[in-house]
């Protein structure tokens, strides 16, 4: 299954996707501050953010990657760009509403996932 991602995505688009997978673990493997003023690591909360940083660039980078490599922007690889851009900064603007808000964004790149998916699978 790699060989066809590389071969679909680009070998660069792949290593973003990559470097977001990865991120993601990382993100849940460090805790955030707890949000309710109870104890929290402040370090744990620095590399969470860090990878939750770096997680949103790697998606958004991979997104613009493949759309290069494809040669071809589809409507919803744009949708998907702006929001990982967007959304973050949504959230510094609206820090009572963070979790709502990034579940959105996990939507629309687990949305991003499932239609690059059906077109690979389609293509074969």
């Amino acid at each position: 299954m790699v060989p066809l991602r590389k071969e679909s995505w680009g070998t660069v688009a792949a290593g973003f996707h990559a470097a977001f997978g990865a991120l993601m673990v990382a993100v849940a493997a460090f805790s955030h501050a707890n949000p309710f003023g109870g104890q929290s690591d402040a370090t744990e909360d620095l590399l969470h953010s860090i990878a939750a940083s770096g997680m949103g660039f790697a998606f958004a980078l991979g997104v613009v990657a493949c759309q290069v490599h494809q040669r071809r922007a589809r409507v919803f690889d744009v949708v998907a760009v702006v929001a990982s851009i967007v959304i973050p900064l949504s959230m510094l603007l609206w820090p009572e509403a963070d979790g709502a808000v990034q579940r959105l964004m996990f939507a629309i790149s687990y949305l991003w996932y499932g239609a690059e998916a059906l077109t690979s699978g389609s293509a074969r």
